[in-house]
């Protein structure tokens, strides 16, 4: 039901980060016929209560996906309203998930 993440053109993705080989975690975007979602994966069994990614100018962010959650035998580490800040967005990072989240900027 989310068609950017069947958009397979090379506007489709945008690397956030790849670079935060410290806390194993990789983030990018899929972007499609009007839609934007912010994919994170955090490859460690490490919880962050308060992870930033990078990214500016969102509005509005919310989660649509948590692999951490209850109905898949994770923690339900999930997350309520994004903050979203100047220097980009924070919010939980549960362990080996990945999450995905609905952007509008």
């Amino acid at each position: 039901s989310h068609p950017a993440l069947w958009d397979d053109t090379s506007e489709s993705f945008e690397w956030v980060d790849f670079s935060d080989t410290g806390n194993s975690v990789v983030s990018y975007l899929r972007k499609g016929k009007g839609e934007i979602l912010l994919c994170v994966h955090n490859f460690s069994p490490n919880c962050y209560e308060k992870y930033k990614i990078p990214l500016k100018g969102a509005k509005i962010v919310r989660e649509i996906l948590n692999t951490d959650a209850l109905a898949y035998s994770g923690t339900g580490k999930l997350n309520g309203p994004i903050e979203i800040a100047s220097d980009g967005i924070y919010f939980i990072l549960a362990p080996l998930a990945s999450q995905v989240f609905q952007v509008t900027f």
